[in-house]
């Protein structure tokens, strides 16, 4: 790969030329002081007489490589074939995806859409038991407004077929894709759950791991913000010639190859609102193959490898080249590699970092779309006992999380764990299993499902931890940091609920039981700590310890976690002075830089320590 930059008045001229790929431009200039600089990337290369030829692209030189000029006209019936060279590329030579196509035809689902051309009627197929055909899996947003769903009261009207006139665009399109691949059936949730009976709706919904993983192909509707908006984008591709050459230049498809398989957070999020969703996390993460319909064009993922349509080589890319991306490596594992516990762990802590941000129009219904990825690690690995989205073996360390998104709420799931709050999740000691160990004695832990599905949501979850603790007094509400006394110390906790401190209005509609306020009285739990950070009363001068914030519930009996003290060496952080004018607050703290997270140091743990007395406490 050559490289070449050119400065001038602050702006940046970059050029990329690697063997057989068009000539990438990159131009980065000031935004006139108004925030990130402007960045447009365009590409030199040499088109291929037709967009999809099945030899070897031929050598562009060692300047400018072959690409195809793409047809933006994109229909069910195109996509269907490109995919299906794509399909049966993966079938012939990628070694990697033979475990599932030397498995058989898989059993179908309960329920499946048999497609039809559009001269045609699909209806709702209710196959025999243990039939087994190859069928799509269909990944999509409901978006508002979606009407055409299978109930109790339509299913039979529904095996008697769907008319057209009814079925909205996302999912008509689905149907005449499965139709032009030649797959005759196709699982669509809306069609194929009935949406009308809770018990139906969590006994189909649990097996969804297992249909999008035996599913031949899913196909996402990665651009569609809704079943109205239809999967198949005709964006117009910038292309021109260049006068008096072969070569061609088109503004290069950042969004797609950066946001769909680098997994880039910066790049223009609006284009994927399929990757924003939480029920296509797992869906995404467990399809054996995936092809991905956006605005720019169509991308490819399977165990093997990724492609996309507007270059055969930048994305032809053995899968590994995109291990940063916690749902692609999961497809690709080889479990019996022997992964320790701890690393199984760490993969575990990353996934619930990335699905935290997701969006749900349910937010109570945040561990059913994590129950198929959570009973692969139950299948593969040895992390014990399953609590509400943690295992029991790295409890501990798994107690340690933080909300980072403003505004954040709580949602019905045990305070304790991570579920319980509707907001992007981090972990206090980031998520290395190797280096930390529980401080508390686990006496009993009590799991309730609403239904049969055990990793499920829970009516109850109930832990018993015996710990050193210590009571202290709030002294300051703020946003989101808290103020509490603890003898003449002051600390400052990470409260898990936005306190809404700088709006009263929203304060005042918060739920009592979220409410911090001052005078309560809270219980401080030390639950984890780095290896040798305190030994007995002795506190160490590095590492980082993590104790629960707990409020008691006269109600239910026990305390509810409101935050965590998280305390740290900090002198390898950079210092103010934190003063509350209104309460005399005045104290040195410290702000991680990656969270804004405020710290309190290991030397103040000490107070806790001394205070502490060991107990046992019900959470819950």
């Amino acid at each position: 790969m050559v490289g070449l930059s050119a400065h001038q008045e602050h702006i940046e001229l970059t050029l990329r030329c690697q063997k057989d790929e068009p000539l990438a431009i990159e131009y980065c200039a000031p935004n006139a002081g108004k925030g990130d600089p402007v960045v447009s990337r365009w590409e030199l290369y040499r088109p291929l007489r037709t967009p999809y030829t099945a030899q070897e692209t031929p050598s562009g030189g060692p300047s400018i490589g072959y690409a195809p000029t793409l047809s933006r006209v994109l229909t069910a019936k195109t996509a269907a074939e490109r995919a299906g060279k794509w399909l049966e590329t993966c079938y012939q030579s990628h070694h990697a995806c033979q475990e599932h196509w030397t498995a058989g035809r898989p059993v179908l689902p309960a329920r499946v859409v048999k497609v039809a051309p559009e001269s045609e009627i699909p209806k709702l197929y209710i196959p025999g038991r243990g039939e087994t055909a190859d069928y799509v899996t269909l990944s999509y947003c409901w978006g508002n407004g979606l009407t055409t769903t299978t109930t109790t009261s339509n299913l039979h009207e529904r095996t008697q077929g769907i008319p057209w006139e009814q079925i909205p665009a996302t999912l008509r399109d689905a149907i005449l894709f499965a139709h032009h691949l030649g797959v005759s059936y196709l699982w669509i949730d809306a069609l194929c759950i009935l949406q009308d009976d809770p018990s139906d709706w969590m006994t189909e919904s649990s097996k969804m791991a297992d249909i999008y993983q035996k599913a031949i192909l899913t196909l996402s509707a990665t651009s569609s913000a809704s079943v109205r908006s239809g999967i198949f984008m005709n964006a117009t591709e910038t292309t021109y010639d260049v006068e008096g050459s072969e070569i061609c230049i088109r503004r290069a498809y950042r969004d797609t190859h950066e946001g769909i398989f680098e997994g880039i957070t910066n790049v223009n999020t609006e284009s994927f609102p399929g990757l924003r969703r939480g029920w296509t996390f797992q869906e995404r993460a467990l399809s054996s193959r995936i092809v991905h319909a956006t605005m720019e064009e169509l991308a490819w993922e399977c165990c093997s490898s990724t492609q996309c349509e507007c270059s055969f080589e930048r994305c032809k890319r053995h899968i590994s080249h995109y291990l940063s991306l916690r749902q692609v490596r999961l497809r690709t594992i080889d479990w019996r590699s022997g992964f320790s516990e701890a690393s199984n762990n760490d993969l575990w802590l990353g996934l619930v970092e990335e699905y935290s941000g997701r969006e749900f129009t349910k937010p109570s219904d945040r561990l059913v779309p994590f129950s198929g990825i959570a009973k692969l690690f139950q299948r593969k690995t040895e992390l014990g006992p399953y609590f509400a989205g943690i295992w029991r073996e790295f409890l501990a360390l798994s107690l340690t999380w933080f909300v980072k998104s403003r505004g954040a709420k709580r949602i019905s799931a045990p305070s304790w764990s991570w579920c319980s709050n509707h907001g992007l999740i981090r972990w206090h000691s980031g998520y290395n299993s190797h280096e930390g160990s529980p401080r508390f004695d686990l006496h009993d832990a009590t799991m309730t499902p609403e239904g049969s599905d055990l990793m499920g949501p829970l009516t109850e979850g109930r832990i018993v931890l015996s710990c050193l603790t210590t009571l202290g007094l709030v002294s300051s509400v703020e946003i989101h940091n808290v103020w509490i006394r603890v003898a003449d110390s002051l600390l400052v906790f990470r409260a898990d609920v936005y306190q809404w401190a700088d709006e009263p209005q929203e304060r005042v509609a918060m739920p009592q039981d979220d409410r911090i306020e001052l005078g309560d009285e809270l219980l401080c739990a030390e639950i984890y700590g780095e290896n040798g950070v305190r030994k007995g009363k002795k506190i160490s001068k590095r590492g980082t310890a993590v104790w629960l914030v707990l409020k008691w519930h006269e109600i239910r009996t026990a305390w509810v976690r409101v935050g965590t003290l998280a305390f740290t060496d900090l002198s390898s952080h950079k210092t103010r002075s934190a003063h509350n004018s209104k309460y005399d607050l005045v104290r040195k703290v410290a702000t991680q830089n990656h969270y804004g997270y405020t710290l309190n140091s290991l030397a103040e743990m000490g107070v806790l320590a001394e205070r502490g007395v060991r107990r046992e406490v019900v959470v819950v």
